[in-house]
């Protein structure tokens, strides 16, 4: 009997057939997919939280948003020229939300017109905790790592509360400090310092959080609301500056 030879089936076979080249391809493939899948997972876990961002109610605010109402202010830091009276630009003013080390970012500013709240969130990453945890020996188990201030002016601001969140690596302080007339400030900064080291002259690390050259607007309460005091809310222990 006779068979009729077709070449696809040669064809068909080579399609069966592994090879070195099919192999590169696929690994070639992977590589690629692998390298979009890091990427956004980098973009996504870098993006800050949603209590990061938020409106935080206090008893002060809550207070006053019941009694007439409140304004709540936000700015978002961007370059803009320094210029003399003459209108020459001097220099361009640029801001950078994360540190000169890449230890901590800052965020999402608000002004609470009526309290003189500032509200304000710093991030740090994992590899900042076990660097300053070791170096001062400090037990993070058993209290706060980072104690904050605010300086604006002749002005330092030491009293806050704050509220906590974390996000894979990172670790998120949302501040509330009070007592701030920001109408009275030209710039405002914030300073980390840790417990091992409480000294006015060493902060972690010390970032601009306010400008007065750059508009603010205001914030819409609606996705706020209703105004409940956050139960969240924690003081910091007292500690003594050298």
């Amino acid at each position: 009997m006779e068979y009729d030879y077709y070449p696809y089936d040669d064809e068909k076979e080579d399609k069966k057939r592994f090879t070195f080249g099919k192999l590169l391809k696929y690994i070639v493939i992977a590589l690629i997919v692998l390298v979009y899948v890091l990427m956004f997972f980098r973009i996504g876990i870098s993006n800050d939280t949603k209590l990061a961002k938020s409106f935080i109610w206090t008893e002060a605010s809550v207070s006053a948003y019941n009694d007439k109402g409140i304004t709540v202010l936000s700015q978002e830091l961007e370059t803009y020229p320094l210029t003399d009276e003459d209108g020459n630009v001097l220099e361009m003013v640029t801001f950078d939300e994360l540190s000169s080390d890449g230890y901590f970012k800052v965020s999402n500013f608000m002004y609470v017109k009526e309290t003189k709240e500032v509200i304000i969130t710093l991030r740090y990453n994992d590899t900042c905790e076990e660097l300053y945890s070791e170096k001062y020996n400090v037990d993070t188990s058993s209290g706060e790592l980072f104690v904050f201030t605010l300086t604006g002016g002749a002005n330092r601001y030491t009293e806050y509360t704050y509220v906590t969140d974390s996000r894979f690596t990172y670790h998120y302080r949302r501040l509330i400090f009070t007592g701030v007339e920001l109408s009275e400030l030209g710039t405002m900064s914030i300073q980390a310092y840790c417990v091992g080291n409480l000294d006015y002259e060493s902060p972690a690390c010390d970032m601009t959080i306010y400008d007065s050259h750059i508009p603010t607007k205001k914030v819409d309460l609606d996705d706020y609301l209703p105004a409940k005091v956050n139960p969240d809310i924690q003081t910091p222990p007292y500690v003594s500056f050298e």
